[in-house]
């Protein structure tokens, strides 16, 4: 079993249990609860309805598939191989492979996930800075109303509901353009 040793104000770890086999330094996602515990899997962009906010740590420790554990959700996780990135890069949950951190920012549309920064750059005394940040989609926005857009549509200031609604383009009309170039 791996040792976690937490550094007080610090870190931030929580307990949960795999529902699969994770590596330590892998990103991981919260898949669901069972009992008063949380379940966690590796960070998969590509499961059905995935949110950024899933991603909650970075495993700080082995897991078989049903064991219990730490995942740290703030703080350093020591002890990785970090010898593909050097210090002070930045890591991104990778969008091609589950659990993965990137040195790469993942191009637009996907919604990058920041997961760490590189603090030590070692093939087994590596460590990272954990500190989970995710970039809203338009549709979030607590003042935008996304529930019919059409293809094309712009967003307009509606003051009535005090909400941005996507409309059909008035640029035509307003400029007295009949076709777009």
């Amino acid at each position: 079993s791996d040792e976690v040793t937490l550094q007080l104000g610090q870190e931030e770890f929580f307990y949960a249990k795999a529902s699969e086999a994770i590596s330590k330094g892998q990103v991981v996602m919260f898949a669901g609860a069972q009992g008063d515990h949380l379940l966690i899997q590796k960070a998969d962009v590509t499961v059905t309805g995935f949110r950024q906010e899933w991603v909650v740590g970075v495993a700080n420790q082995d897991f078989d598939n049903n064991e219990f554990g730490y995942v740290t959700s703030f703080g350093k996780v020591r002890n990785i191989n970090t010898l593909a990135f050097n210090e002070g890069d930045l890591l991104w949950l990778s969008t091609s492979t589950p659990g993965a951190l990137t040195n790469v920012e993942p191009t637009k549309p996907a919604c990058p996930v920041l997961v760490a920064a590189v603090t030590r750059s070692h093939q087994n005394q590596g460590t990272i800075f954990v500190r989970v940040a995710t970039t809203k989609k338009l549709q979030e926005l607590c003042d935008v109303s996304s529930a019919t857009p059409n293809d094309g549509d712009v967003l307009a200031w509606d003051a009535a509901t005090s909400t941005w609604k996507p409309i059909a383009p008035v640029f035509p009309a307003l400029y007295g353009v009949t076709t777009y170039p």
